[in-house]
């Protein structure tokens, strides 16, 4: 029974993209109802986008649906879980797209699409919320006049000691004003020790808050430990997704949702979680289930029989003026590459045109087909003498593949186009084809060549790209049933690893006597972007009294490692020292300024000065990303799992398949290429 295409079906109409070349990722395991994304992630700044796109560029022609943004009446439910990613409900910064659905529509610069929060529309369906907490035990002896604190990011709770004093009872006294006071803890007692829980960082989130004790005066009593992290907080492990297209709003107060007849292409992201140091690569896994969409218009269409394409070098194309022209001549150039029929042609001169006159046998649909890029041009296109079309190839930050619908003609009669670039000058009209389409929902069904197959190669988008089964299927359906030939490539299999790179660092060294008695006792430390026209993030500290320099030092630990995204922090008694996240040369472009309100107490930072009282972070080198001769299984996780996906699909279809290795990877090393032929023959997988 011949098949149809549906809009947003995992196993035909997504893609995958991931952040090149520090990441990899790949679809597997896809069918109507879900997918798994998963891979590796190498740097902390890593992405990998699940995409769709009204813009099908993979395809064999036959089974290529018409470009058909309108979402408006559809409504997509599915639920998912993750692994080693940002998880739906954190708080963190989106340095990366993660927390928003991005939609482009034909009414929004490629630059600036639409984000529909995505934490809104989920619901919780598996695991629930645990608060993060920890306990502080006061040990020692009780002196009177002896002032006793916990604090936390702008917080702090401080209980001179009396006469009367216990060590309960100075705990039972913190307990009570935190609880009388305090907008993010709660606080419990079980004789001298304090168990502070998490109430305003629901989940994980609250793992990330650290916290740390004081004494001051004659320093008998102590807190264990000294300062932690709460710890023990848990997000729920599984969400439900609903996005109702027709309602999407990028914030719940505006009047109007956005439009979603026209949507270009809609992004899901997913990042590489926060870790506490320097990125480690970490394996990932995002798993989508009950992947259900419901509405109206949800079938594509193709193009069914009696459609034909025109291509660029057909004899009925005439060109006039001076299209970019083969060197030394003046014949129009006929560039190759990944396009209908292998050639394309293109003008960069306003008023260069092209002419075509052909007949359809029947009414059909008419479509040029053409390149959108940044520099390219306006095109006028007249079809018989009708009312001219003007068309804006121009497209900011891409170079995509496009079908533009031109009308709809009668059959059985001559029809003549006429494409003119209209400017301006130095723009560029790119000609691929014209298509005389008749509309169908049916995929045709083609015979069985068991003679014949196709070869795959994972280091072009036409496989890593697309989800396994989705490949399969198309050789299945062109009716190649030969032997399928499998290409692992040479540029993304294996895992990497970072060969020369460091990252960038500055120092704030603190030195002389604080002094909490002195107003406005506060220490300051300015983060920045050298370049940048944004004001920098302020990090201050009020001194407490029993603040001594490490304890200040350890407070701004605190307080960065406490969800900031661009850098992280370490101390080592009154010098703290802080790292950017971003790897190499990169994380020299941090900025950093300290200061502080107490005479008494001096801030030194180390660094590149660039302007008085600023500094560059330092140290920050590029390096290599090269093969990973010691990584077991020797394939990354997206090949991996892409790969198993794809023969067991074949399997299904009664293909059968091999595959090969190349030993002239894209990342290893020239220094060892003994080693390297040596690690892919003993590769065990």
């Amino acid at each position: 029974m011949p098949d149809t295409l549906q809009k947003l079906r995992p196993d035909r109409d997504l893609q995958c993209y991931f952040l090149r070349p520090t990441a990899v990722a790949a679809l597997s395991a896809t069918n109507p109802n879900g997918f798994t994304v998963s891979g590796s992630w190498r740097q902390q700044f890593d992405w990998a986008v699940i995409e769709w796109n009204r813009n099908n560029t993979f395809e064999h022609p036959l089974f290529r649906n018409f470009p058909d943004g309108d979402l408006n009446g559809l409504t997509l439910t599915y639920e998912e879980t993750r692994q080693n990613c940002i998880p739906i409900d954190s708080n963190l910064f989106p340095t990366v797209d993660w927390p928003t659905l991005r939609v482009w529509t034909d009414a929004t610069p490629a630059d600036s699409p639409y984000k529909i929060p995505l934490y809104p529309l989920a619901t919780p369906i598996a695991g629930s919320y645990q608060a993060a907490s920890a306990i502080f035990t006061l040990q020692g002896t009780v002196t009177p006049g002896d002032d006793v604190e916990l604090a936390w990011i702008e917080e702090h709770y401080t209980y001179t000691v009396v006469g009367s004093d216990t060590l309960q009872s100075v705990a039972a006294a913190i307990v009570a004003t935190i609880n009388g006071s305090s907008t993010t803890m709660h606080a419990s007692q079980s004789g001298a020790a304090i168990t502070l829980t998490s109430t305003s960082a629901a989940g994980a989130n609250g793992n990330r808050v650290g916290v740390y004790g004081n004494v001051s005066g004659a320093q008998t009593e102590s807190w264990n430990p000294a300062w932690q992290q709460l710890s023990g907080g848990i997000s729920p492990s599984k969400w439900r997704v609903t996005l109702t297209f027709s309602a999407l709003r990028q914030h719940p107060d505006d009047p109007q949702p956005i439009p979603t007849n026209a949507v270009r292409k809609m992004r899901w992201t997913y990042s590489a979680d926060l870790q506490a140091g320097s990125y480690e690569r970490s394996e990932f896994q995002v798993t989508v289930s009950n992947w259900t969409v419901s509405g109206s218009n949800l079938t594509y269409q193709v193009a069914g029989p009696g459609s034909r394409r025109v291509e660029d070098v057909a004899p009925e194309v005439i060109y006039s003026g001076i299209w970019d022209a083969t060197a030394g001549t003046t014949a129009p150039k006929i560039s190759t590459g990944n396009f209908s029929g292998g050639t394309i042609h293109s003008s960069t001169t306003p008023g260069d045109s092209f002419t075509c006159t052909y007949r359809a046998s029947q009414t059909h649909q008419l479509y040029l087909g053409t390149r959108k890029a940044a520099s390219g041009a306006q095109v006028t296109v007249v079809v018989d003498n009708q009312a001219a079309v003007n068309l804006d190839l121009s497209l900011a930050g891409e170079d995509v593949l496009v079908r533009l619908p031109l009308g709809t003609f009668s059959g059985q009669t001559l029809h003549t186009v006429t494409a003119t670039h209209a400017g301006p000058d130095n723009t560029t009209f790119y000609f691929d084809f014209l298509e005389l389409a008749t509309p169908t929902s049916q995929l045709p069904v083609l015979a069985a060549d068991t003679r014949m197959t196709l070869a795959t190669d994972w280091d072009t988008d036409h496989s890593i790209a697309l989800g396994p089964e989705r490949t399969a299927w198309m050789i299945h359906a062109l009716g190649f049933a030969g032997r399928a030939n499998h290409y692992a490539g040479a540029l993304w299999h294996y895992e990497l690893v970072p060969q020369g790179y460091t990252y960038a660092s500055a120092t704030v060294t603190f030195t002389g006597t604080p002094d909490p008695t002195m107003p406005g006792a506060f220490t300051s430390i300015s983060i920045g972007a050298y370049g940048s026209a944004a004001a920098p993030t302020v990090i201050q500290h009020l001194t407490l009294y029993g603040d001594t320099l490490a304890s200040i030092a350890k407070a701004f630990e605190l307080l960065i490692n406490n969800g900031s995204t661009g850098i992280w922090a370490q101390t080592l008694g009154n010098v703290l020292t802080i790292y950017a996240r971003a790897i190499g040369v990169a994380g020299n472009d941090i900025t950093i300024s300290a200061n502080s309100a107490m005479p008494t107490l001096t801030v030194a930072v180390s660094g590149t000065p660039y302007q008085t009282g600023w500094y560059r972070f330092a140290g920050g080198n590029d390096g290599e990303w090269r093969t990973d001769l010691t990584a077991v299984p020797r394939m990354n996780r997206a090949a991996r799992d892409w790969s198993r996906s794809f023969f067991q699909a074949l399997g299904s279809y009664g293909i059968t398949a091999t595959g090969a290795f190349s030993m002239e990877l894209q990342h290893g090393d020239p220094r060892q290429p003994r080693e390297l032929r040596s690690a892919i023959r003993a590769a065990p997988q």
